[in-house]
């Protein structure tokens, strides 16, 4: 059965916003890669690190699949005195990439125009 790149990441996002550690490793590749305002860093143990580090939380508001990679607009929640230079709450774009099924590339743009761009997706004409 084909496996739907939609829902490994509202999976895969649901495990971040949930500190599902288990999920997470489940989800993800070994060497899955993170970007962020931040910086970035690879692997599994880096990505539940960052998820403890920064206590975010992810909802999807839209999302543009094609072929193994998925762009999102979300909302991005951190808690107050998270490790995180952030706003409490703001509006964000990701790139996913996924591998054998599960997500091995997570980079987050300002907006969605940048992320729709570097995904060499078309832009959204708003009405």
């Amino acid at each position: 059965m084909p496996i739907d790149p939609l829902m490994v990441i509202a999976r895969w996002q649901a495990a971040v916003s949930a500190a599902d550690f288990e999920c997470l490793r489940e989800l993800s590749t070994d060497d899955i890669e993170i970007v962020g305002s931040r910086g970035a860093g690879r692997g599994i143990d880096f990505a539940e690190d960052w998820v403890r580090k920064t206590g975010i939380g992810l909802q999807t508001m839209r999302a543009f699949p094609r072929g193994d990679v998925v762009v999102v607009e979300q909302t991005a929640r951190w808690p107050a005195g998270a490790d995180s230079a952030e706003a409490p709450e703001r509006v964000i774009a990701t790139v996913f990439t996924l591998r054998d099924a599960r997500n091995a590339r997570a980079v987050r743009y300002e907006d969605l125009a940048s992320a729709l761009a570097a995904a060499g997706l078309p832009p959204v004409v708003e009405h």
